[in-house]
């Protein structure tokens, strides 16, 4: 295959995991809905959640970033108070530690495996450590059992951050994370356009997330629709060939940074962090949830890690893959290198 600088290739490297029907059917549901059947909803999707893995109650929420906010709010840690974090993560997640005056302590990764360095731990342990929060990234899970040790030992809460790496209703997190939370924005797999589900492992501290939680307002049936509405034209934009190749060529006759427009047409919160995520999800985005995680397809999972590898096995050896292949496959490559397949 020959490729010049100038030629546009017809793909990108984000897809959105899920059907125009799936998108639609969101759609006709938006105001459909009725506060009488919110209940029920939440209940069937505890439920569904309901794994032998984990049993840790259920807690739907409007993202992962609203379920880290919520936990803080109610352990309202002293401030200056220490939480040790994966140095990788989203800009926002240090940011929320941030906002309730906390401090964040990176704790290196390996880049191999993308685990967090549990034997670096105790010596970043001090007295104000109040919390350790690590990250499965990109897709990969590792092993969680030394961290829920070390956070024993030293009597500290344990969040995991599973954001990244849902792979079906087997696999929920560990039983003894004091917070595990799982996303499904736009990009994730089995993307339910948005919502998020937190799992906390002790009850009186659920019932206190629960009864703040209650008091949040509802994010409105009007920003769901438009959300899903929008996301039909980043659909079309990104899972077909023919669409994304001559719509970057327009843009780019006009001189549109592609790129940059899609990722802020994807981007969950554009304006303030705060009363942004501090909403509850409304019933479409919980019937959206339910409806899509009854529905999980492993086997198209595995066919995302068999076009994985199928790439992987092509890469020169100036290309590093990091990761697991089933989500995104983040590179280290140098010098800069242009990938032939």
């Amino acid at each position: 295959m020959e490729w010049s600088p100038g030629e546009l290739l017809p793909y990108t490297c984000v897809h959105i995991d899920s059907e125009v029907d799936d998108i639609l059917h969101g759609i006709q549901n938006c105001f459909r809905i009725p506060n009488s059947e919110r209940a029920n909803l939440i209940k069937s999707l505890q439920t569904l959640w309901n794994h032998p893995s984990n049993r840790n109650p259920v807690l739907p929420c409007l993202s992962v970033r609203t379920g880290l906010d919520l936990f803080l709010r109610v352990k309202n840690y002293p401030k200056d108070s220490e939480v040790i974090m994966s140095a990788i993560n989203i800009p926002d997640m240090a940011r929320i530690l941030r906002i309730h005056g906390l401090k964040v302590i990176p704790v290196d990764v390996e880049i191999d495996t993308l685990r967090p360095k549990h034997e670096l731990l105790p010596k970043l342990i001090g007295p104000r450590t109040v919390a350790i929060l690590v990250a499965h990234l990109y897709g990969r899970w590792f092993d969680m059992e030394p961290f829920v040790a070390i956070a024993q030992k030293h009597n500290l809460e344990l969040i995991e951050d599973c954001a990244e790496s849902f792979c079906g209703l087997e696999r929920l997190g560990h039983p003894m994370s004091s917070l595990s939370l799982f996303s499904f924005g736009v990009i994730k797999y089995c993307t339910c356009f948005g919502g998020a589900l937190a799992k906390v492992r002790d009850p009186a501290l659920y019932e206190q997330m629960t009864q703040l939680y209650s008091t949040y307002p509802l994010q409105t049936e009007s920003v769901f629709f438009e959300k899903l509405t929008k996301y039909i034209i980043v659909w079309h934009c990104l899972n077909s060939p023919f669409v994304i190749k001559h719509t970057i060529r327009v843009l780019s006759l006009f001189g549109v940074d592609h790129k940059a427009k899609l990722v802020a047409m994807m981007r969950a919160f554009p304006g303030p962090l705060e009363p942004s995520i501090r909403m509850q999800p409304c019933n479409a985005l919980l019937y959206m949830l339910l409806y899509r995680l009854q529905r999980v397809d492993v086997a198209r999972l595995d066919m995302s890690v068999r076009k994985g590898d199928y790439v992987l096995q092509r890469l020169p050896s100036t290309v590093t893959p990091i990761g697991h292949r089933a989500w995104v496959c983040p590179e280290l490559a140098s010098p800069l290198t242009v990938v032939v397949l």
